[in-house]
């Protein structure tokens, strides 16, 4: 802000001239909002996205919450755009898919080729989050595990098995989620930490530790080398 033209007037923000006049800068943005409005199937709802727990706004600039879906009974999904029944018939094919990849990687002998595949499939079963029951979730992560640390044995090279960072996180984001609900309707009877939670984190510490193992092997002279804390 300042006077137009060749003058020697000095030029101030407007939140400093707004503060000098005595006049409110803060800025109040909107709450955000879900999907589709939930396809009026649903409620929309605030949480915290590192505790899971509810708040009671969630401004456009708060990285630290996000909008959900609470669906009217019957339906599901992110935005409550699928019936219940359909996403229970969804779940179930995708939790028998599962279990097939799961007996595959026991029978099958592990090379760079088929732990390339393993991961791959991983990759496209764990893809529609909403699909992806806890038991699968938790099967995901042991395939996980025993592809990466056949990989590290192998000297498979870390773009060959890529796609198992976002299998993990789908797996972890579903396991999470689960354990959070569980936790906050048994809290009043509690208080010590659920002991799944801790099996969820040291198995998840595990495999980032053998990602860390494959990504080694392909580092070099001069590159980093990969630090799980």
């Amino acid at each position: 802000i300042g006077d137009s033209g060749p003058l020697n007037s000095l030029c101030m923000s407007l939140a400093v001239l707004q503060a000098q006049q005595g006049q409110s800068t803060v800025v109040k943005y909107a709450n955000k909002t879900c999907s589709h409005d939930c396809f009026h199937q649903g409620r929309c709802y605030f949480i915290n996205v590192n505790t899971l727990e509810t708040v009671p706004e969630c401004t456009l600039d708060d990285a630290s919450c996000s909008a959900k879906c609470q669906c009217d009974a019957g339906y599901a999904g992110d935005a409550c755009d699928l019936t219940q029944a359909d996403l229970d018939a969804s779940t179930s094919v995708r939790d028998a898919l599962v279990s097939n990849l799961v007996s595959l990687t026991q029978g099958e002998e592990p090379s760079v080729e088929s732990i390339s595949g393993w991961v791959s499939g991983l990759a496209m079963l764990t893809a529609v989050k909403n699909e992806v029951s806890l038991e699968s979730a938790a099967s995901a992560m042991n395939v996980a595990q025993y592809s990466m640390s056949n990989a590290a044995t192998l000297g498979a090279s870390a773009t060959t098995v890529s796609a198992v960072l976002s299998a993990t996180d789908v797996a972890l984001t579903v396991t999470t989620t689960s354990t959070s609900k569980a936790q906050r309707r048994l809290r009043h009877l509690a208080n010590s930490v659920d002991p799944s939670t801790a099996d969820s984190v040291n198995k998840t510490r595990d495999l980032m530790n053998t990602i860390g193992l494959v990504v080694m092997n392909d580092l070099v002279l001069g590159q980093a080398a990969f630090v799980s804390a």
